[in-house]
């Protein structure tokens, strides 16, 4: 009996009940909607293609219009040109500088015309120029290069010339003789900076002019003076169509105000007409016809209109055949996909997904179906391995936690400066709690800065409370730590000194560090500084011998003040005092013998300590870092886990050992880290922060991973699944190709730096003898790695390449998938022979598991000559990809 429960899907059933196949459906709609898109297509066009054509032919009037308007002023601006040349030209200058002329009586000297004639023919013929005026300086007609100047003829009514005359700026325009019309320019003429007259030249607007246009623009132009036509590139019937049509419109006079359009039929078919005003007079305006054939630009939209509807046909018939044969291919591959599907969904990803038949996409989509079924089986079996082992394993940074978390005291001599903001304290009950946040971050900051200065430790901070804690053999430090306080901040804080034996410890509350002081001088230094009244520091009895020798050298007293409370007499110091210490701690002469107080002092102020100091945990580490536990230790330094205040999270703090942190070599090697890391951003790249230095210890803050590397797990006894192994080789090889991008080799490749989180993804670390890529033949005689991974030319101290990162994963591999060691030896000179025999075992022959395939890339990682092996980490990963459990 069939379960009723069980679903399946079939390419001919609706699953709902429906009675038609998605074989017919897919049909049916493919038909409808070609059909629907062909029809919507041709009536859509049938009514854009007149729209379009519409805007074709105005679009095709306007590049006219602005070709013609381009033309015009290029031709403007030769007239300008030459009519500067015959202002410019001095004998032409001479001859009517003498007919303008003025004696002493008042009288002008009478024109020589036929010489100024002359001169224009003369110009005529170098320039170019089809007509020529000289003017004096009231408009007056002087000479006329193309005829005889009537007496008093004058063109100062003219409004262009009349202009120039006004305003002695030149400009160009129409001007019209008789029945021409001309393009004309207007300059005055000065001689030693007066004006002698006004020069006028231009050419002549006729059919050449218009012809050349039309050869730019490709259309036939008309040029009108009122309704009189000038220049024409049609015929002289088409043009007075063109006009008698125009005029019945009343086009003429109003295209002298704006731009008017209409359509004509002419000889040759439909043409559309635009008039435009390209200059004159408003009485006597001078007009633009344009002429586009209306049938030229419809042509090719009435033909495409055509063809779409007989294309339209037979892509319907194509269609609803094609949509058949398609409905039959991607029915098949579905049903199966779906079906899978299922099963996935109840777990049961042990199942390969092959369709060999259908399209290159379909089986594209099955391949692609096919490799996400291997990364969830991969997936499943790493987090399974990990699950599994991290049950029985202890966490090593937990332990590390509790070891470091002990109550461990140290006890020596110190002092202890007490510092409280009264005024903070007693602020009214409703005063604003972020307004109070916010002041005790900045005054903690600023207190912390104080801190590093003077290598001192802040051992309490309550917003408005503050412990300093200085060794007891540096007695100057409180000085300049005091002087320091009321100098650099506004409200002047009370302030307590005593010296004593103090006990100093790192406990934990409800699994959170906290910072302790035990002893004697903890109390006597709270109830001093009750007693204190702001901006004085009020001195234990003991001190005055200890501090006296240094106020001395620095000419300062101590003085007597009353307790706050009690009223009892004590040694103290004030503001004014402890600003002296501060101003002469600051200044700019040489320290003297005789002056090594205050020489200490300027040090310390100017040049913090730089000694290394450790690291502890429950530190504030470089006022920013919380340090929570230890969770790692080499021999280059250790690395802590700490909560970053800034970051908001917790991080991996890596530090220098402090016997070692003054070696510039490291720290060298530790920048070089930061630097190259940073580069890589990488989902299977360790993410790197930031690199700093804080109370003398160089750091680099990188993301905190809570996992096991791979070499802990192998360390296990249990060896991992072949799909999870599988994994892990594919983002290791991913993380390497980012780092090889950015043009970086890591040069340690190996288990003890590749970590997996919980959720089975792997980080590869520690950058800290990455390089950047060196070419083949470099030679530096320095080797920098771990033997058992490094490349042959690695051992060699020669230059590398990202082939010798391939190196080490092809040994990493080896021992991942086999589970063996490929080199037992600590001796370099026989694992360096070893690798240069190749007398390896094939990983395939030592388990059936591994596929040859698989195999053969491994081999092909451990060749000994670069060039013999795999270009670049991502080459690796592109055939790794194509391998699945």
């Amino acid at each position: 009996m069939e379960n009723p429960t069980e679903e399946t899907v079939d390419a001919g059933t609706d699953r709902r009940g429906g009675s038609w196949s998605l074989r017919t459906m897919i049909f049916l709609l493919t038909g409808f909607m070609v059909t629907t898109a062909v029809a919507l297509a041709v009536a859509l066009t049938w009514y854009e293609g007149s729209q379009i054509a519409d805007e074709a032919v105005t679009a095709a009037q306007t590049r006219a219009a602005s070709a013609a308007d381009e033309f015009r002023s290029l031709r403007f601006r030769q007239i300008e040109l030459m009519t500067e040349m015959l202002a410019d030209d001095p004998p032409f200058n001479a001859y009517v500088s003498a007919a303008t002329a003025v004696d002493l009586f008042g009288n002008t000297t009478p024109v020589d015309q036929t010489s100024l004639r002359d001169e224009l023919s003369d110009r005529r013929v170098n320039l170019g120029f089809d007509l020529a005026l000289a003017l004096d300086q009231d408009g007056t007609l002087l000479a006329h290069s193309e005829r005889p100047v009537e007496r008093e003829e004058t063109l100062a009514d003219v409004a262009l010339v009349n202009d120039v005359v006004e305003n002695l700026i030149p400009r160009s325009g129409f001007l019209q003789e008789g029945q021409q019309v001309y393009q004309v320019a207007v300059v005055p003429m000065e001689v030693e900076f007066n004006l002698i007259g006004f020069v006028v030249t231009g050419l002549l607007v006729d059919n050449a002019l218009v012809e050349e246009i039309k050869q730019v623009s490709g259309n036939d132009f008309i040029w009108l003076a009122g309704d009189i036509p000038i220049a024409s590139t049609l015929g002289a019937d088409d043009t007075r169509t063109v006009l008698d049509r125009l005029r019945d419109e009343n086009l003429l006079d109003d295209a002298s105000a704006q731009s008017m359009s209409t359509n004509l039929t002419l000889s040759t078919g439909l043409w559309n007409a635009r008039l435009d005003r390209v200059g004159g007079e408003d009485s006597n305006p001078i007009l633009g016809v344009s002429l586009t054939s209306v049938d030229r630009v419809l042509a090719g939209y009435r033909d495409i209109r055509n063809m779409l509807i007989v294309a339209g046909l037979v892509v319907i018939a194509l269609t609803l055949i094609a949509s058949m044969l398609l409905a039959r291919r991607v029915t098949s591959p579905l049903t199966a996909l779906v079906r899978t599907t299922q099963r996935l969904t109840k777990g049961h990803y042990d199942e390969n997904f092959r369709f060999s038949g259908g399209s290159s996409e379909v089986v594209e989509m099955a391949d692609a179906f096919d490799s996400l079924l291997g990364e969830l089986r991969e997936k499943r079996d790493m987090e399974r391995y990990v699950a599994e082992l991290t049950r029985f394993l202890p966490d090593p940074s937990e332990s590390v936690e509790r070891q470091s978390g002990s109550l461990e005291a140290t006890r020596d001599e110190r002092f202890l400066l007490a510092v409280e903001f009264r005024e903070s304290r007693d602020e009214l009950p409703d005063f604003d709690p972020q307004i109070s946040l916010r002041a005790a971050e900045e005054l903690g900051r600023k207190l912390a800065g104080i801190c590093r200065a003077f290598d001192a430790s802040l051992e309490l901070f309550a917003g408005q409370r503050a412990t300093f804690s200085i060794p007891g053999d540096r007695p100057q430090d409180t000085l300049g730590i005091a002087s320091q306080i009321v100098a650099g901040l506004e409200n002047k804080p009370s302030m307590a000194l005593v010296k004593g034996s103090v006990s100093r410890a790192t406990i934990r509350l409800e699994g959170n560090p906290h910072r302790a002081l035990f002893g004697k001088p903890v109390l006597q230094c709270a109830l001093l500084l009750e007693e204190a009244p702001p901006g004085t520091v009020l001195l234990a009895p003991n001190l005055k011998d200890l501090l006296d020798p240094i106020l001395s050298d620095l000419k300062i007293e101590l003085s007597v003040g009353q307790g706050r409370l009690s009223g009892r007499r004590y040694y103290s110091l004030g503001s004014e005092a402890l600003l002296n210490i501060d101003m002469l701690t600051q200044t700019p002469q040489e320290p003297t013998d005789s002056d090594p107080t205050m020489h200490t002092l300027r040090t310390l102020r100017t040049n913090p300590m730089t000694t290394p100091t450790s690291v502890s945990v429950g530190d504030l580490f470089g006022g920013r870092f919380e340090v929570v536990a230890m969770i790692g230790q080499g021999g280059m330094g250790r690395v802590y886990k700490a909560f970053d205040r800034e970051l908001e999270d917790y991080v991996a703090l890596k530090t220098l050992l402090p016997e070692i942190a003054s070696d510039d070599k490291y720290l060298s090697q530790l920048k070089e880290e930061i630097k190259l890391a940073r580069k890589i951003t990488h989902p299977n790249v360790l993410r790197t922060y930031d690199f700093g230095s804080a109370s003398g210890v160089p750091f680099i803050s990188m993301e905190f991973v809570r996992g096991m590397t791979l070499r802990y797990l192998q360390e296990q006894g249990t060896k991992l699944p072949f799909s999870a192994a599988l994994r892990v080789a594919r983002q290791l090889c991913s993380g390497l190709a980012a780092a090889h991008e950015q043009g970086v080799i890591h040069r340690d490749v190996k288990p003890e730096n590749l970590i997996l989180e919980a959720s089975g993804n792997a980080k590869l670390m520690d950058f800290g003898i990455a390089s950047p890529m060196k070419k083949m033949n470099d030679t530096d005689g320095l080797f920098v790695g771990t033997p058992t991974y490094a490349a042959p030319e690695q051992m060699e101290g020669r230059g590398l390449d990202a082939s010798a990162d391939v190196y080490a994963c092809g040994v990493l591999m080896y021992e991942l998938f086999c589970g063996v060691r490929m080199f037992e030896s600590k001796n370099m000179q026989e694992i360096y022979a070893a690798k240069l025999d190749e007398d390896f075992t094939p990983p395939d022959a030592l388990s059936s598991a591994i596929p040859h395939r698989l195999g053969s890339i491994i081999m092909r990682c451990l060749r000994a000559k670069r060039a013999d092996r795999f270009g670049s980490a991502a080459e690796l990963e592109a055939l790794l990809d194509g391998i699945r459990a």
